[in-house]
């Protein structure tokens, strides 16, 4: 039995997708690991900012460091993965881009607008990293532009209409996403 031109195309697409398809799963769930890792830091700094306000910079502080730590430890951690070159350098754009660019970026964005105010500076850092989310998206699948969005609409009805529980809302809202996210990104 031969295939005619058509259906050998038609096989031949059915390959292509399924590949493009297997490509984008097995990308969810290597980017799954850093998504629980921001979920975990927002819940944490977001919600003891709420409950301890006159401490926000230790709290930040002490977190950045150990979120940088967990970002460098999963990215050496990919390394021995069995992964291809472009997958073990996928994730480590992924950990260098999150853990280091995006935090020295929103540094550097906040002293040069300085002076603002610390719900200002909250609402922005949810707002970069849904941007980026979102920009992901594009690239590496629909589950990231889904976060983004969320993540974007959330820390705007926070900072305009929540601003008193905002760190709080934040820990649920913006920790929360990323943390089901990152649950969601590990299901094929």
């Amino acid at each position: 039995m031969s295939l005619t031109p058509d259906q050998a195309a038609q096989s031949l697409a059915e390959v292509e997708s399924t590949q493009q398809r297997s490509r984008q799963a097995i990308g969810y769930s290597h980017s799954s690991p850093f998504l629980l890792v921001v979920g975990l830091f927002w819940l944490a700094c977001y919600g003891a900012t709420q409950f301890w306000p006159q401490h926000t910079g230790l709290i930040w502080g002490w977190g950045c460091a150990v979120f940088g730590a967990a970002m460098i430890g999963l990215m050496l951690r990919t390394r021995r993965a069995r992964l291809d070159a472009r997958g073990r350098a996928i994730n480590r754009n992924i950990g260098i881009m999150f853990g280091i660019i995006v935090p020295v970026f929103a540094i550097a964005t906040v002293a040069v607008m300085w002076p603002v105010g610390g719900l200002r500076i909250g609402a922005f850092v949810p707002l970069l990293y849904a941007s980026i989310y979102t920009g992901m998206g594009l690239w590496m699948g629909p589950r990231y532009v889904v976060v983004g969005v969320a993540v974007f609409i959330g820390t705007l009805v926070g900072y305009y209409f929540l601003k008193e529980y905002f760190s709080l809302w934040m820990a649920v809202i913006g920790g929360g996403s990323m943390l089901l996210t990152g649950l969601w990104l590990r299901r094929p």
